[in-house]
């Protein structure tokens, strides 16, 4: 089953405007794009996608590192572990020194 951006937004709780924009980015892609309309459809998939990307944002994580997770290439490190403990230390050390 597909679903409108409209539908799809509140099923995933991001906003259309974030949607568009991780389209845009490379990060969520619609199932489909109506050629005459320019309207996206998502499906469930793409539910779970959504749902990770917010998770990644909510740790942090910039637009280009979950690009990279998302394309089986974390970062330089190569490693998934690295990049996750790495991202706990960034987040810890701006904890300390605010």
């Amino acid at each position: 089953m597909e679903y409108t951006i409209g539908e799809f937004s509140q099923m995933s709780r991001l906003t259309v405007k974030a949607l568009r924009f991780y389209h845009e980015q490379g990060l969520l892609e619609p199932v489909r794009v109506d050629e005459e309309t320019g309207y996206r459809y998502y499906d469930e998939q793409s539910l779970q996608a959504a749902h990770a990307i917010a998770w990644l944002r909510g740790m942090d994580f910039a637009i280009a590192e979950i690009r990279e997770l998302f394309a089986g290439r974390p970062q330089e490190d190569g490693d998934l572990t690295r990049l996750f403990s790495r991202k706990a230390q960034e987040i810890a050390h701006r904890g300390v020194s605010t």
